[in-house]
This record gives C-alpha cells, sequence and structure tokens, in this order.
C-alpha cells in the first residue's frame, strides 16, 4: 500500500453535510432561510473544533457568555417602611426612622446555564 489518502470528515462538517439538504428544502417550500442560520453554522464551528456535541447544542440554543466563570445572581430588593409624615417628600426623608413592615427578595431573571454533566467537575474560583 502507497500510503492512506482517506480523508476524515470533522463532526460539523458531516452534520452539515446531512442537514443542509434539508434545510434547503425547507426554504424552498417555507419561504424561509435555515440553510442560512448564524446559530448552525457557529454550532458547527463548535464542533468542528472539539467541542463535545451536548455543549455545541446548549451553545446553539442557549448561548452565554459566561458559561464558564464565576456566575452571580441579580435581585430586586423591595422594603416596605412605615413612617409618619405629611408629604411623600418627607417620607422618603424619614423613611430610617421608619418601622420595616416587609422585605422580599426576587432573583432577576438570567441566562439558561447549562447544569454540569453526571460525573463532570465543576470548577469555581
Amino acid at each position: 500500500m502507497r500510503g492512506d489518502t482517506s480523508v476524515v470528515m470533522k463532526t460539523g462538517d458531516a452534520i452539515a453535510t446531512i442537514a443542509q439538504p434539508v434545510a434547503r428544502t425547507i426554504d424552498y417550500f417555507l419561504g424561509t432561510d435555515v440553510a442560512g442560520c448564524s446559530g448552525c453554522k457557529r454550532m458547527q464551528n463548535n464542533l468542528n473544533a472539539g467541542m463535545n456535541f451536548a455543549d455545541a447544542i446548549f451553545d446553539r440554543f442557549w448561548h452565554s457568555n459566561n458559561r464558564k466563570g464565576d456566575i452571580t445572581m441579580e435581585f430586586i430588593v423591595t422594603k416596605q417602611i412605615s413612617v409618619e409624615a405629611d408629604t411623600p417628600e418627607e417620607a422618603v426623608a424619614k423613611n430610617a426612622e421608619g418601622r420595616t413592615i416587609s422585605v422580599t427578595a426576587t432573583l432577576r431573571p438570567q441566562p439558561a446555564v447549562r447544569p454540569p454533566m453526571v460525573g463532570q467537575t465543576v470548577v469555581r474560583p
């Protein structure tokens, strides 16, 4: 044998080879542009770069720039205070003297974050 001349196709390219004709057919009948989807192209590039399939699917639908960093949550804190005053301005000025009636902390919606897979170690700084 002279040498192996076979070419190994990357995972993203292999999936695109099958998906592109399907996408073009959908585009033809529905008048859409699925074949030119930038998210699909990003997934193809991620798979070609060696990203595992589960992470590529997650990144395709729930793209987040903060996936590997320390994830902090943002809350909206509302505090109701009872004060006696003649005007709203006076009430605001006296809020430190008032009596707290209730405090609520509501989690602000955050982008989706993929949970760790079974057996995967999460490293946080």
